[in-house]
């Protein structure tokens, strides 16, 4: 087993003992509140324009990117949501599940890709 590989076992089993323990909660994808994860998402409009825009969000977790993303009204053309963990495949905002080294070839001409580190993230993967 290589060290990504044993990264991201680790992620999985995290995430899995949160969503057994919580449900579809903000605090399972480790953000310590909405107002929290929504500052992290706002940083993103401040990056320039995404009108017209692809979006990749890798970690998309419950896709609360998109939502966000639909609620400020940035225009984008298209979202793709991506995670390694399977409790997140039917959030009902059509996320893809497996290692983001396996996106699919027609997937490659993304605008922006974004992964957004949570502050247990940090403090995990120092």
């Amino acid at each position: 087993m290589t060290n990504w590989d044993q990264i991201s076992k680790n992620a999985i089993a995290r995430y899995d003992a949160r969503y057994r323990e919580l449900g579809k909660n903000i605090r399972t994808l480790g953000w310590g509140s909405v107002g929290q994860q929504h500052l992290r998402f706002s940083q993103i409009l401040q990056s320039g324009s995404l009108r017209g825009k692809t979006v990749l969000d890798i970690g998309c977790g419950f896709g609360d990117l998109l939502s966000f993303l639909q609620r400020e009204e940035t225009g984008i053309s298209s979202y793709t949501g991506w995670d390694i963990n399977e409790n997140f495949k039917n959030m009902n905002f059509g996320c893809h599940i497996g290692a983001v080294a396996s996106l699919n070839k027609s997937k490659r001409n993304i605008c922006y890709t974004i992964k957004i580190k949570t502050k247990s993230e940090y403090l995990c993967h120092k």
